[in-house]
């Protein structure tokens, strides 16, 4: 963090609550996808061993025995799962780090602490949940096989169609975050950003004022630069100060404005090189540029907010003092972008006035066309022959694409939760079509034994499965829709709510329950009808 306070660069490396809290709703999604899992799951094994288990009461087991039996088994089953999460999460934590750009800060003792929960509570949940079920059931029902109707197939039905649309609204959100992401970047921010380099000679100081002496080696230095830059064709435009989308990041630049006799309204007020607007291409309407001290252009949603009756405002106050200081409006801009898409524009006042020669800001220089690595060699001798620290640049066009590093880091995480959800989602689909299909095999050798193909059966059985996935994405449809649409309120640059998205999810989610059910139901479906109907 001091590299960064010390070379003020990662300006855009903050926090973001409504990140958290979308990530923390999709943590929340996944852990009821294994909840359903574990259900699935959990009534196949029950279904497997309950004539174990009724064996073992017939032969004089107490309950406790059994209990402690299902403990011990889940106890090290789970410290398995553990051992092989902490493998998962060491083995991709340069992932984590580099590309998921999420940064462990938790102490080693609270990872201790989590493990021991887990790995003593998870059994002991599991293990009751399979006592419970199967304490229900008689011993001689579970014997003969023949209670299946109580197994309430129609609540695990209920927990697939809930998979399913999870998962859709998973796969819809992932896609879209990314189509948001892609639209804000290819936005046009109003003002030119491409080849634009920025270069820091002279870095500011803690002192609060400077001598005599250092502002005249200021001026001097700045002399210089600009000299230099002007006698080189590589360089088209340059002057130092801030980028239009560093405006707002320093509070001093915000003022209290009014019409005389009018509401104050807080705007950022900025002083400019003459040549800013050039190098950033932004035009200037109305009287012309500002030539005195008071005199000021206005953004356009400035414009707006001080316009009476669509009266163009044309005298200004400011509380830059006391007294108060009158602001002459000379003329307008385009309403270039301040800040990020999803946020609406400040009000912007410029004043344009040459004080290059006291800046400690960057130099900002438009590099002419075909000339980007000459224009860096180029500058860094320069900066070795005058400048302080080491040579350090970047370009406008990569530092606006940081100002959306987090919606990138949100998209890429939600896609990999989305991914996951799928992968949770095809267990859970496994578990379900091995219980259906173990309490179905006498119905397959029946229609197998009455001439039903293989491919006939294979379309019998995942109707169902189809069915659900259908019903899921008219229920998850709107409610992702409706979810997403609220979440974009508060945007002011959004992008559409694409069908295709859905489709996409519909599409992807299909094809990975056919991959998954198709081997289970082919084994099914292929088994000896003898054999069953002698086994049952």
């Amino acid at each position: 963090m001091e590299t960064y306070i010390q070379k003020g660069e990662k300006t855009f490396l903050q926090g973001n609550a409504s990140s958290v809290h979308i990530l923390s709703v999709t943590a929340l999604l996944l852990l009821l996808v294994g909840v359903f899992n574990f259900v699935h799951l959990n009534s196949v094994v029950i279904l497997k061993r309950r004539k174990e288990f009724s064996m073992k009461k017939v032969f004089g087991a107490r309950p406790a025995q059994l209990f402690i039996q299902l403990y011990i088994e889940n106890l090290f089953l789970t410290a398995f799962a553990l051992f092989l999460a902490w493998v998962i999460i060491e083995m991709t934590y340069d992932i984590q780090v580099h590309i998921l750009e999420i940064k462990s800060i938790v102490q080693k003792h609270y990872n201790i602490w989590i493990s021991i929960l887990l790995l003593l509570l998870l059994p002991a949940i599991t293990a009751l949940h399979t006592f419970v079920r199967f304490s229900r059931k008689p011993v001689i029902s579970s014997l003969q096989n023949i209670d299946r109707s109580k197994d309430k197939p129609e609540i695990k039905t209920i927990f697939l169609t809930l998979q399913y649309g999870i998962t859709l609204s998973l796969i819809v959100c992932s896609l879209f975050f990314i189509k948001q992401l892609n639209y804000m970047l290819a936005t046009d921010p109003g003002y030119q950003t491409k080849d634009i380099i920025k270069v820091w000679f002279q870095r500011p100081t803690s002192s609060m004022s400077y001598t005599t002496d250092e502002i005249k080696h200021q001026e001097e230095v700045n002399k210089y630069i600009l000299e230099t830059l002007q006698s080189s064709p590589i360089f088209e435009t340059f002057c130092f100060g801030i980028s239009p989308y560093e405006f707002p990041l320093n509070p001093l630049h915000k003022k209290a404005v009014r019409i005389p006799g009018g509401e104050w309204e807080e705007v950022i007020h900025i002083t400019i090189s003459p040549d800013f607007l050039t190098l950033y291409n932004i035009p200037v309407f109305g009287k012309g540029l500002p030539i005195a001290q008071n005199e000021v252009l206005l953004n356009e949603t400035a414009k707006r907010l001080f316009s009476q009756n669509e009266k163009l405002p044309e005298l200004l106050e400011s509380d830059w003092n006391a007294k108060g200081t009158y602001l002459l409006v000379k003329g307008f801009t385009n309403d270039f972008q301040t800040v990020h898409l999803a946020q609406h524009n400040k009000p912007i006042i410029l004043s344009i006035h040459n004080e290059s020669m006291l800046s400690h800001n960057k130099l900002m220089a438009a590099i002419s066309p075909g000339y980007r690595q000459e224009a860096i060699l180029f500058l860094e001798k320069l900066h070795n022959e005058i400048g302080q620290g080491d040579f350090e640049y970047t370009f406008v066009s990569d530092e606006i694409e940081e100002l959306y590093n987090k919606d990138k880091q949100v998209a890429i995480i939600y896609s990999v939760f989305a991914l996951i959800a799928i992968l949770i989602s095809s267990l859970g689909l496994f578990g379900l079509s091995l219980f259906d299909v173990q309490q179905r095999y006498r119905e397959i050798a029946i229609r197998k034994v009455n001439g039903a193909t293989t491919s006939i059966i294979m379309q019998i059985l995942l109707r169902k499965y189809y069915k659900l996935l259908a019903i899921a994405f008219i229920v998850a449809a709107p409610v992702t829709w409706l979810t997403i649409h609220k979440y974009l309120e508060s945007f002011v640059h959004k992008a559409d709510i694409s069908w295709w998205l859905f489709a996409i999810a519909l599409l992807l989610t299909g094809a990975i329950s056919l991959l998954t059910l198709i081997w289970q139901i082919r084994k099914a479906a292929r088994t000896n009808p003898a054999e069953v109907i002698k086994s049952e």
